[in-house]
């Protein structure tokens, strides 16, 4: 939308300045429905998260 991205950052800050930002984690229903009927393949690793598995501290 914006070519530059300190145009789009100061848009955004704008809009954002008296705002909550809430980050939501997790796969969204509507990715969790085409998921399930097959329209597009399931993550190869992980909880469909989009983080990274670390292996357990020794």
């Amino acid at each position: 939308m914006f070519g530059d991205p300190v145009v789009a950052t100061a848009v955004l800050d704008r809009l954002l300045h008296h705002s909550h930002v809430l980050t939501i984690r997790g796969d969204s229903y509507r990715l969790r429905a085409k998921r399930k009927s097959g329209l597009i393949k399931p993550p190869p690793d992980g909880d469909g998260s989009g983080r990274l598995r670390l292996p357990p501290a020794h």
